[in-house]
């Protein structure tokens, strides 16, 4: 019985171990172009496919950036849950809503 119990509580351990939770997050500042308008985003390099798993933000859809090429654009933050990122670097930047100055985006990654 010791036994059954100690395997049944390394399974549920070893479960939450592989469930972790990754997030990737960006913002935007309007600003004026070409003197302080800015995108932000701190890279995240994740070691195997991660699904997109939740989107926050105050956003117009975003853009997904994987070893400098843009990979995935969303025009809402429902669609992207769901799509699947394969090992690599990522960064992800927000689109302003229309007369906003800036924007953020914050994906759950698992």
């Amino acid at each position: 019985m010791k036994k059954l119990l100690f395997f049944l509580g390394f399974i549920a351990f070893a479960t939450l171990a592989s469930a972790q939770t990754v997030t990737l997050s960006g913002t935007q500042n309007k600003g004026t172009a070409g003197k302080n308008a800015e995108l932000k985003s701190t890279p995240v390099k994740i070691t195997k496919t991660m699904k997109i798993t939740s989107v926050s933000g105050e956003c117009e859809g975003f853009w997904i950036v994987k070893d400098n090429v843009t990979i995935h654009t969303f025009y809402d933050n429902k669609k992207p849950v769901g799509t699947q990122l394969k090992p690599g670097t990522y960064y992800v930047y927000p689109n302003l809503k229309k007369n906003s100055n800036s924007a953020s985006v914050t994906l759950s990654l698992q």
